[in-house]
């Protein structure tokens, strides 16, 4: 079989036309932009999301304070009564862990340390 008889892979392929790029730039330019309207109380939505952020920076603190093993465990106990623990073993927990957790002694999300919320780490009722 001489080379001119042989079949090629592009003989099997199926041929597909090139668009130039500029033709793929006008078809995404046509296509229609998605509705996009302004919320009626975007302020609200602006108040509700710093809030949130700032929520999510004070539970980081107090994460991070959960996590830090140099004041001692942090099981079976609320946040407030570790910090007071540490504290009187003069270990100088942060005093800023302190302020959030009094300023918001009503959110079980902030008194309650995180291994609180698992399951697994709960001991069972006897």
């Amino acid at each position: 079989m001489s080379t001119s008889q042989q079949k090629r892979i592009n003989d099997y392929m199926k041929l597909r036309k090139r668009i130039p790029a500029k033709s793929k730039e006008k078809r995404q330019r046509n296509k229609k932009a998605p509705n996009t309207k302004p919320e009626p109380f975007a302020s609200d939505t602006s108040i509700s999301d710093s809030r949130n952020a700032q929520t999510e920076r004070d539970m980081k603190i107090l994460r991070m304070f959960d996590l830090d093993p140099s004041f001692g465990p942090s099981l079976d106990s609320t946040r407030m009564e570790r910090w007071e623990r540490a504290m009187n073993l003069g270990l100088s927990p942060p005093m800023h862990v302190k302020n959030l957790i009094n300023s918001n002694s009503n959110n079980i999300q902030y008194t309650h340390s995180v291994w609180q919320r698992h399951s697994l780490l709960s001991t069972p009722d006897s």
